[in-house]
C-alpha cells in the first residue's frame, strides 16, 4: 500500500511538472530537472513539515546552487506541485522569507496527533489575542493562561502542555503563529502580540473562539458581542 501511494504521488507529481513545462517551457533536460525538482521538494516540504521559515537565498545557494539561474523557473513549478498534489501554499511573510501553509482554511478544529497540547495551548493563545484585540500585551496572554492554572514562572514545565514560556515566546514566534514586538514603556521593557501571518493563513477566528469557548467551558462565543462581529467580518485577522 505505501509503495503503492508513493508511485501514485511520484506520477501526480511529474504530471503537473509536465504540465507547467509546457506552459513555461523547460529550462533544463527533463531528467536533469526532475533530479532537481526532487531535491527542492525535498527541502520545502521538510520547511512544511517543521514549520520553518523559507529564504530564497538558502534555495539559490544551498539547495540547488549548481542551477541557481533557472530559480524563478523551478519555483513556479515547485509552487504548482506543492499546492495541486500536497495542499500547501507558499506565503511571503512580510519580509525576505516564505512559509508553506495549509492552502484550505479549517472550518473545524480538532486537535490530533502527537502534538494535542501544543495545539490547544496555540489555540487558546491566539482566543485571547483577538479578543483582547490587538496589539496585545504579553502580560495580558500570561495573566489570562494563569488565570486557567497554565503558566508557569521562569521556564517551569506544565504536566500536560509542556514549557510554556518557550512556546509562547520562541515556538510559536518561529512558526509565524505568532509576531511578538518589544514596545517602549518607561522604565522597564515589554512585549506585545500579534496573529503571525501563518495562523492568519490556516485559522478563521471565530471558530477559535467557539473552540476556545467550548473548551474552557466559557460563555458562547456569541455572547462576545462585540468580538463575535469581528471574527464574522472580512477585516478580522482571519481574513
Amino acid at each position: 500500500m505505501a509503495q503503492r501511494y508513493k508511485r501514485n504521488i511520484r506520477k501526480d507529481i511529474e504530471k503537473v511538472i509536465a504540465t507547467e513545462s509546457r506552459r513555461r517551457g523547460r529550462s533544463l533536460p527533463e531528467v536533469e530537472e526532475n533530479a532537481v525538482m526532487d531535491t527542492l521538494l525535498e527541502y520545502l516540504l521538510s520547511a512544511a513539515k517543521s514549520k520553518s521559515a523559507i529564504k530564497h537565498t538558502d534555495i539559490k545557494y544551498c539547495v540547488i546552487p549548481d542551477h541557481a539561474k533557472y530559480y524563478p523557473n523551478l519555483m513556479a513549478k515547485a509552487k504548482a506541485v506543492l499546492l495541486q498534489v500536497f495542499g500547501y501554499k507558499l506565503i511571503g511573510t512580510g519580509g525576505q522569507k516564505l512559509i508553506l501553509v495549509n492552502s484550505l482554511r479549517r472550518e473545524e478544529i480538532s486537535p490530533e496527533g502527537e502534538d494535542v497540547p501544543t495545539q490547544i495551548l496555540l489555540l487558546l493563545v491566539l482566543s485571547h489575542i483577538f479578543i483582547s484585540g490587538e496589539p496585545c500585551k504579553e502580560v495580558s496572554v500570561i495573566n489570562y493562561l494563569a488565570r486557567l492554572n497554565i503558566w508557569r514562572d521562569h521556564g517551569g514545565l506544565h504536566p500536560y502542555f509542556g514549557n510554556i514560556e518557550e512556546m509562547l515566546r520562541k515556538t510559536f514566534v518561529n512558526q509565524f503563529y505568532l509576531v511578538r514586538s518589544r514596545t517602549a514603556e518607561i522604565g522597564k521593557e515589554t512585549f506585545e502580540y500579534l496573529w503571525g501571518p501563518r495562523a492568519k493563513a490556516e485559522f478563521d477566528a471565530k471558530t477559535v473562539v467557539e473552540y476556545v469557548s467550548e473548551v474552557t467551558k466559557n460563555l458562547p462565543a456569541t455572547g462576545w458581542t462585540f468580538q463575535n462581529q469581528r471574527a464574522c467580518s472580512p477585516e478580522t485577522p482571519a481574513a
